[in-house]
């Protein structure tokens, strides 16, 4: 391109970017397109010959602006002043012109120089005392991202940079505390630096938004008591819709443990992994006493008692004897499990009257027909509530996809469209069908079914399922 032509266009360029940002509060936020429409504007195949600049313009009119979502506009709260200032766009311009890398100091002198001199100008607005000094980047991701390897590299033993992650030998995990309201660029860098996302501790923050000091402190204080962590099987990949069947378990680990029924999501086991002589504990908090199993394949069960067996506030543990002597001796007295049993339960007075209710919900689990019973039961409900679903013809979506892996006591499921759920959350409400929001992480519906749910309760619940269908 001669220099004449060069200014010709760049002038247009200039004068059809100061018309856009003129205009600019007179068109949509959000371009009215779907997924497709703008690769469907272009050619398939790659170009044989340049096109003119007034076919770009025109593509640039046609094919691009339809699709753009406009940051600059006043009514975009994810605005980025910075680069679409009139000073911020010069600079752009003039940056491409240079095509510059300043990746050392003799790659550009200018451009290394005049970094370190802003960077220590916004040093001194912002009030650093004169030690601080910066460094610019194009991303948060990239920013954060150096920060945590800074950090990991400062640690005595993880040389990385120069040994790689081989040369480790048994260290112990690395954890990265950061707030609740972190951006998502802590989680991109803790991938990237090996941290992975389990050694995120993500702490609570007050009202201003800042990290409340006490939950940090406690944070950092339970992760000393652990040792390593291996996650033997996850479905994360799908989020958490279908039990694993393959597990990676350390041949001499300390002890394998599961979670029978997963109350978010709606995944239930209903077969375990074999551990050999690796000890199993399982928390059957949501599930315990809701059909017939093997218990002695686990040498610990743990179940909060509101879900199935008693009031909130009690607790049932089974436990082998021999895998409680093999516990520590130097815990205290009250949270070691062979005080209770050679105590029979009985080593301090008991609340009475929930072990009470206990005891009486046992005496109902047996005149159920005990848990062959209630596993007919809630096989029934399930079957119904399931079954509904799969006849709406998508209406409602179980979240659970694989159906081998869906829980009996908590079925989650989804309609077609957000606003749709809160209606039917709201017109259940009205009919005296309550607590069916879904969890606050995952969202929809969820339909709780625990042992005491009677088969009446779930046919009203699917009696609203089908008119609110039929009505909607």
């Amino acid at each position: 391109m001669s220099s004449k032509d060069f200014l010709v266009t760049g002038y247009k360029f200039i004068n059809w970017i100061n018309d856009y940002l003129t205009n600019l509060e007179r068109l949509p936020v959000l371009p009215n397109v779907q997924p497709g429409d703008i690769k469907r504007s272009l050619p398939s195949l790659p170009p044989e010959n340049p096109e003119s600049f007034d076919e770009i313009f025109a593509d640039l009119d046609n094919v691009i602006m339809p699709g753009v979502t406009h940051w600059n506009h006043p009514k975009f709260m994810a605005y980025f002043n910075s680069t679409s200032s009139s000073a911020g766009i010069f600079a752009e311009l003039l940056s491409g012109a240079f095509n510059t890398n300043g990746m050392v100091w003799k790659s550009n002198p200018a451009s290394t120089e005049l970094e370190e001199v802003t960077l220590d100008w916004l040093r001194q607005m912002i009030g650093l005392p004169k030690e601080f000094w910066g460094i610019m980047y194009d991303l948060a991701s990239s920013s954060t991202m150096h920060a945590i390897i800074a950090a990991r590299e400062n640690i005595d033993g993880y040389s990385i940079r120069e040994k790689g992650f081989g040369g480790l030998k048994e260290m112990p995990r690395l954890r990265l505390y950061a707030s609740e309201q972190a951006h998502s660029s802590i989680d991109k860098g803790a991938i990237f630096a090996g941290i992975g996302l389990e050694g995120i501790r993500k702490i609570p923050v007050d009202d201003n938004f800042r990290m409340i000091p006490s939950e940090l402190k406690k944070a950092i204080k339970e992760a000393k008591y652990f040792g390593k962590v291996n996650v033997a099987a996850s479905s994360e990949d799908k989020l958490f819709s279908y039990i694993p069947k393959n597990y990676n378990l350390t041949p001499d680990a300390a002890y394998v443990h599961t979670t029978s029924n997963n109350t978010i999501y709606g995944t239930e086991m209903w077969d375990f992994p074999e551990t050999g002589s690796v000890p199993h504990i399982c928390d059957m908090s949501s599930d315990f006493l809701s059909h017939p199993m093997d218990f002695s394949k686990f040498s610990m069960i743990y179940a909060g008692a509101q879900k199935n067996i008693g009031p909130s506030g009690t607790v049932a543990i089974i436990i082998k004897k021999s895998f409680a002597d093999t516990a520590r001796l130097d815990i205290p007295t009250m949270v070691n499990y062979r005080t209770h049993i050679e105590k029979d339960s009985l080593f301090n007075t008991p609340a009475s009257l929930p072990v009470f209710i206990v005891g009486l919900v046992m005496e109902w689990i047996l005149e159920k027909g005990g848990l062959e019973g209630i596993a007919a039961l809630n096989k029934k409900k399930a079957d119904l509530l399931y079954g509904t679903m799969e006849n709406s013809n998508g209406f409602y979506k179980p979240h659970v996809t694989d159906v081998a892996s869906r829980s009996f006591m908590n079925v989650t499921f989804k309609l077609p469209a957000e606003e749709l759920e809160k209606k039917f959350i709201a017109e259940a409400a009205e009919k005296g069908l309550l607590g069916l929001k879904g969890h606050r992480s995952v969202g929809g519906c969820r339909a709780s079914t625990y042992n005491a749910v009677s088969y009446k309760s779930v046919s009203a619940l699917v009696d609203f399922m089908n008119d609110f269908k039929a009505k909607n």
